[in-house]
């Protein structure tokens, strides 16, 4: 994972308030990958999901210049007209 932000899976996961199964969803992995991720400290091995991996870091890294850790929880699970009263997490 790119800049070093967040260490590790676990980190992210945390930061993002997300359970290992809606984490794998995001993902497209199982939440057992996840888990088995976070035990080894290691990353996935597809391309797709490191990729995703460094977006959601920056996500959060950009996220919490304007939010308090609980305020950028808020708001990525605020259900949005511009999303079909959906978020991106369910």
């Amino acid at each position: 994972m790119g800049n070093g932000f967040l260490n590790n899976i676990a980190e992210i996961r945390n930061a993002l308030g997300l359970t290992p199964e809606l984490f794998g969803q995001l993902l497209g992995a199982s939440s057992r990958s996840v888990i088995r991720w976070e035990k080894a400290n290691t990353s996935p091995e597809r391309q797709e999901q490191r990729v995703l991996l460094d977006k959601l870091q920056e996500v959060i890294k950009f996220g919490l210049r304007v939010y308090t850790p609980e305020g950028l929880h808020e708001f990525l699970f605020t259900r949005l007209p511009e999303f079909n009263e959906k978020h991106p997490f369910k």
